[in-house]
């Protein structure tokens, strides 16, 4: 039987570096930790409504919702809703009517339903001390029913964005990946040895690059590539409502709002 994951974190240093092993201290210090990561204000006071257009972009049809439901990834621990991928992909044709009802409704009024806001943060490690908050990633778990809605607008963006990125990005490209990016690198070494010329490199990480994304000019970003304002309108209704909850070894903490970054987890 799948087990849902539960992060192993039985201690965590507060701001102040001390220790903590208290189940509720642990709990409030990861809340304060991702609210304080997720909840800075991103506004600059220049941003502007998007004009409403009719006839925008075309909503999806029945196969569009089929194919994302298709997509979503069977093994994985369910959102905050609780419900499996593997109870939507068995669910037939007549559930995906319902969800392809819903999400007409969803393209018309540009709201979504508020639980589909509610996301499960599950901190990972990736280096260094243990205990330091500061040391994990997010990974957000959403409700199953939502990514079907976000694969649709994901497929609808994909067009827009290729046409925009540099055909040597090889990240989040289908088709492509680090292997194509280590070959080129390798390439670019022997070349440089062969013929004896100089060769520079600069890596650059990005810190908490998901976490410190500015929506408001995420959205403008948006709108200067041409992207449709439907479109851009419901991205950004995906974002304005998020309420998040930190998961520590089964405990969740107290909810919290967020007014940046992006979801982990997301197809967005």
């Amino acid at each position: 039987d799948r087990k849902p994951f539960k992060p192993r974190v039985n201690a965590c240093k507060d701001s102040d570096g001390t220790l903590l092993n208290e189940k509720n201290r642990i709990l409030g210090r990861w809340k304060n930790h991702f609210s304080e990561l997720l909840g800075r204000d991103d506004s600059d006071g220049s941003q502007q409504a998007i004009s409403i257009r009719a006839d925008d972009l075309e909503p999806p049809d029945i196969d569009e919702v089929q194919e994302a439901i298709e997509n979503l990834k069977s093994n994985k621990a369910a959102g905050a809703d609780g419900i499996p991928a593997e109870l939507l992909k068995c669910g037939g044709q007549e559930l995906a009517k319902s969800l392809h009802n819903i999400i007409m409704d969803i393209w018309e009024a540009e709201t979504i339903p508020t639980d589909w806001y509610d996301t499960i943060i599950c901190p990972i490690h990736k280096k260094g001390d243990v205990h330091e908050c500061s040391n994990y990633r997010g990974i957000s778990l959403l409700a199953c029913a939502y990514k079907v809605l976000s694969r649709i607008l994901f497929l609808r963006l994909l067009p827009f964005a290729e046409r925009e990125i540099g055909k040597y990005q090889a990240g989040f490209m289908k088709g492509k990946g680090t292997m194509d990016q280590i070959f080129t690198l390798r390439m670019m070494l022997e070349k440089s040895r062969e013929f004896d010329m100089q060769l520079h490199h600069l890596f650059v990480d990005f810190q908490a690059a998901y976490d410190s994304i500015k929506r408001a000019e995420l959205y403008r970003e948006l709108l200067e590539m041409n992207i449709p304002k439907k479109l851009v309108r419901l991205i950004q209704v995906t974002m304005e409502s998020v309420k998040c909850y930190v998961r520590v070894d089964g405990d969740l903490s107290d909810a919290f709002s967020t007014n940046s970054g992006l979801r982990q987890g997301d197809s967005l």
